[in-house]
């Protein structure tokens, strides 16, 4: 379903990067149609989207999508390909610019197909079928931006080699997330249970590479759904700790090779500090 619409809000405040109030962001996204049913099947709507005009500024394309879709990397693939469509006022110039690029849709076939299948099914039958959600309004939150420029992420990925020059991998994804997380804690709760568990999930693209249920590799261009995961777990303590930045991005780095590593074959590399 493709909703038009046009905003009376201040264009200026929502891309600000100052705190701003969340509600006002749901005026830009599509309702999602309500299930309906046929006999023995139940219909639920797979993707809805709004374009906003904001008059003599631009637009906004807002998008909701069941997530049996596709992942991220199929969903914006399908949103870029919609717009080289629309500038060039021809799919035929969009196919025959992307040719080997072009979504591939046929589902692969793993090594345990059989067995994997079985198991996401016996799962998805205890999830109960529900009609689309409505936006939760008021939420009561506001939403604001937060830059890491490239100077803040070398310094951060220095920081870290220094504490720890053995560690086998520091990308950005890891400095971001554990600075995140460890201020996120400091500041929300920084006398909470120093013994409870904290856990952030880390989700990875499984397309293009050598992982443990493929071989070949899922194509880059296949629409659906392809990701490793993993998920880490630090002591609240650790967490605040003065260290805790450090002790928080070697977790993240440990559960990468631990458990995203045997799914997907994740290169590498070092920063040399300056």
């Amino acid at each position: 379903m493709l909703t038009i619409a046009i905003s009376g809000l201040d264009f200026d405040q929502l891309v600000a990067d100052h705190a701003r109030e969340f509600n006002q962001f749901y005026d830009l996204l599509p309702r999602t149609p309500a299930m309906s049913e046929e006999e023995n099947y139940k219909i639920i709507p797979l993707i809805s989207l709004q374009v906003t005009l904001f008059p003599g500024r631009g637009i906004c394309l807002g998008l909701s999508n069941h997530h049996s879709l596709g992942d991220d990397r199929s969903i914006f693939g399908f949103v870029k390909a919609w717009a080289m469509i629309n500038k060039s006022g021809d799919d035929e110039v969009f196919v025959s610019r992307n040719e080997k690029s072009l979504p591939f849709f046929e589902r692969p076939i793993c090594k345990d197909s059989s067995r994997l299948s079985g198991i996401f099914w016996e799962a998805m039958k205890k999830i109960p079928l529900k009609p689309g959600a409505t936006h939760p309004l008021p939420t009561n939150r506001v939403r604001a931006s937060f830059i890491l420029r490239q100077s803040h992420i070398i310094k951060l990925k220095n920081l870290i080699l220094s504490a720890r020059p053995n560690i086998d991998r520091v990308s950005t994804f890891v400095v971001a997330a554990a600075y995140v997380w460890t201020t996120l804690a400091k500041s929300l709760d920084p006398a909470g249970d120093e013994d409870e568990d904290e856990v952030f999930f880390i989700t990875a693209d499984g397309t293009g590479r050598r992982n443990a249920l493929f071989d070949p590799p899922v194509a880059v261009n296949y629409f659906g759904n392809c990701l490793g995961s993993g998920r880490v777990r630090v002591e609240h303590r650790k967490l605040t700790a003065e260290d805790g930045f450090v002790a928080v991005a070697e977790a993240i780095v440990d559960v990468i090779k631990r458990k995203i590593g045997l799914i997907i074959d994740l290169p590498t590399t070092k920063l040399k500090p300056t």
